[in-house]
């Protein structure tokens, strides 16, 4: 349900703001560093209840980051000439960044909690010792997530873009698709456990997520032998 509403925020943002965020789209980064700020007050003082409760977990989960990350998937998978493509194509470098400005609050949220959890492994703490492999493991791909995202948002910018090569750019973009399966391996690590445990928000969470997944995979593929057909007649 919570990803369903980002959904909707985000399409609605895409859709009925497409114009603005062409041409001016550092009006959507400055909402975006807005809903930061907002975060990080209602951290700091302990809001909660009514707008807090939708608020905080779409940013601390990165929910409506994944719901941003989610259209510029599919976006680049959709049929060429196709109306959502068409709309939605001028704008995915700009919903790109988006995300990952939206994203940044969960790094830093759980980047304290990674370091609170070695700081018990490294003090000896027999119940953190015990989670110390699998923590490890998501450290390991929390990491190389963030890392990825950092060289794809900044390579988003057109400034940056600019001072590239044509093909170096585009070898860096194709990073994406790892950024991509990470993402799915670390919400499936993340939410599968409470999933089993029979927790709806975590099984709401990593259905929606598989469905959103498996769709992109589905997409993409298609697109390939598509791009393999179309190479191999016009050869």
């Amino acid at each position: 349900m919570r990803f369903v509403i980002a959904a909707a925020i985000a399409l609605a943002i895409a859709l009925f703001c497409t114009k603005t965020i062409k041409n001016t789209p550092f009006i959507l980064y400055a909402c975006a560093l807005l809903a930061d700020a907002l975060y990080a007050y209602a951290i700091i003082a302990g809001a909660n209840g009514g707008f807090w409760t939708i608020f905080l977990p779409l940013i601390q989960r990165c929910t409506l980051a994944m719901a941003f990350f989610a259209i510029v998937m599919l976006t680049g998978v959709f049929k060429d000439g196709s109306t959502a493509k068409s709309k939605l194509m001028p704008i995915r470098r700009q919903l790109s960044i988006t995300a990952a400005i939206l994203a940044s609050c969960h790094v830093v949220f759980y980047a304290q909690t990674y370091i609170a959890q070695i700081a018990g492994i490294v003090s000896g703490n027999a119940s953190q010792s015990a989670l110390a492999a699998n923590l490890f493991v998501s450290l390991g791909i929390s990491l190389l997530i963030t890392a990825l995202l950092a060289m794809l948002t900044a390579t988003s910018f057109v400034a940056v873009k600019t001072r590239m090569h044509a093909a170096t750019w585009k070898k860096v973009q194709r990073f994406a698709y790892a950024f991509y399966a990470l993402v799915f391996v670390h919400l499936a690590i993340i939410l599968m456990p409470p999933a089993l445990a029979g927790k709806d928000a975590a099984l709401e969470s990593i259905c929606a997520y598989t469905a959103l997944f498996l769709a992109y995979a589905g997409l993409r593929i298609r697109r390939y032998v598509l791009d393999v057909k179309r190479a191999y007649t016009t050869a």
